[in-house]
């Protein structure tokens, strides 16, 4: 295995991590949303938005580096939830041949170490039930504390469990 790096994102960062969100996205959720949906993902929308949470200094995201091509990110956020500020680990994607390597435990550790240092008793996670990620969270110490049905495509109802994982631990 190549050298792994972890660093702090950048602008400049944008375009590779929107094209990592589309194909970690397309592979990872093709038994969740149709082909035509995932085919259609728009990168134009996506890297505007990564170029907006880049440029929010509240927001964090680090990416995981493989020869120098970012092979995988992860972003924490503050968001509100059950009436107060709790910290999120908002995104954690990781190309498919990059996974079973420890590259998403090391973006996860990252996280969970930047959280801390903000001072956040928890971090929580929001993933799909029937993401392949739940049980790397759980083998992590994530918790489910809540569950909620999303809407996806066509109105189709999917279940989603939000995480909980302790800062003392």
């Amino acid at each position: 295995m190549s050298n792994i790096t972890i660093r702090s994102a950048n602008i400049i960062d944008a375009l590779p991590i929107t094209n990592v969100h589309i194909k970690s996205w397309q592979e990872t959720y093709r038994n969740i949303f149709s082909s035509y949906f995932l085919k259609h993902l728009n990168s134009e929308t996506r890297k505007t938005g990564w170029q907006e949470t880049l440029a929010d200094e509240e927001k964090q995201v680090y990416v995981a580096e493989v020869e120098n091509q970012i092979v995988g990110f992860c972003s924490i956020e503050v968001r509100e939830y059950h009436e107060e500020n709790c910290a999120f680990l908002a995104t954690l994607y990781l190309l498919q041949q990059y996974q079973k390597q420890r590259i998403g435990e090391q973006l996860f550790l990252v996280a969970k170490n930047n959280v801390r240092r903000l001072g956040y008793q928890d971090m929580y996670v929001e993933v799909l039930a029937e993401n392949n990620a739940l049980s790397f969270y759980r083998k992590y110490g994530g918790e489910i504390v809540g569950k909620r049905c999303i809407n996806g495509e066509n109105q189709r109802e999917i279940l989603e469990f939000i995480l909980k994982f302790s800062m003392c631990q």
